[in-house]
């Protein structure tokens, strides 16, 4: 998935309005080590090997619940009973098994939300949830402030 913007310390993502604010979200990038990423509904399903049903060019920013789901999110379903529930959600585009494919498809129509369909939508959600939300690692090596007791130099 190719896309991914720096945000800033603040957490607002440049946008690329203004070259003043662009640069200055690179600088908080590069201070806090925060990108926000995002990619389209197309990208995930290559990425899954899902099957989509919908538009594929619809922007994900983020994961999320049902409960707490918010436009640009994805979520993801592993029964019907709460397919009602996810298409009434805020978020952009679903994970769903494909169990609930013929649903899916008569309900799309009407709801215009995308949806991924793959065997283990709970996997595919984990894969989703690393690509938004990586493992972030510390830098290597002693930080310049560190204080380091005398008798430790060296051991």
């Amino acid at each position: 998935m190719p896309s991914s913007k720096s945000s800033s310390s603040n957490g607002h993502a440049a946008n690329g309005a203004a070259n003043g604010a662009a640069k200055s979200a690179a600088l908080g990038a590069a201070q806090t080590g925060v990108v926000e990423r995002h990619a389209t509904v197309g990208d995930i399903a290559a990425l899954l090997g899902a099957e989509i049903v919908g538009d594929a060019e619809t922007l994900i920013t983020g994961v999320a619940a049902i409960e707490s789901a918010r436009p640009g999110s994805i979520l993801f379903i592993e029964n019907e009973q709460l397919l009602i529930q996810a298409l009434a959600s805020t978020a952009a585009a679903i994970i769903a098994p494909m169990a609930v494919e013929a649903s899916v498809r008569r309900i799309e129509r009407k709801s215009g939300k995308p949806t991924l369909l793959i065997g283990n939508p709970r996997l595919a959600f984990a894969k989703v949830m690393e690509y938004f939300q990586p493992h972030s690692l510390p830098e290597p090596g002693i930080h310049a402030t560190a204080i380091i007791a005398p008798d430790e130099i060296g051991s």
